[in-house]
């Protein structure tokens, strides 16, 4: 497991705005703070929050709703539902494994942060972007 950090551009149905994301091939979802959120996009909350866990197994933050996000990475655009986190000391954003996975986009780590890189060799454009 590894995380890469990077800048992206993500938009909603309320506007734009570029953010520093950690690309994280631990977290199962893709998850965006409330606060950020709020500004790009409409949240549909749950009914009732949910306790997302983190790696150590203890620590539990708030996954309160759900939005759908584009985002621009590196030239390739996704589209996808993010899960909303009521969180303040947590990244901005995280990019999970399903989007990756879903996506086909990869982690290649090198001997310091700055020679990781984003894969993009199995990159997939999902079907209803092309439509």
């Amino acid at each position: 497991m590894g995380k890469i950090e990077r800048v992206i551009s993500i938009s909603g149905d309320k506007g734009s705005i570029e953010v520093t994301v950690l690309f994280d091939s631990g977290a199962s979802k893709t998850f965006i703070r409330k606060d950020i959120a709020n500004c790009v996009c409409t949240i549909k909350e749950h009914e009732k929050p949910i306790d997302i866990f983190l790696a150590d197994g203890k620590t539990a933050i708030k996954e309160i709703g759900i939005c759908a996000l584009e985002m621009k990475i590196e030239g390739h655009d996704i589209i996808d539902v993010v899960h909303v986190l009521d969180a303040d000391k947590s990244a901005a954003m995280y990019i999970g494994w399903s989007t990756m996975q879903r996506y086909g986009i990869g982690l290649k780590f090198g001997k310091t942060p700055k020679e990781d890189k984003l894969d993009f060799s199995k990159f997939v454009v999902e079907l209803n972007e092309l439509i």
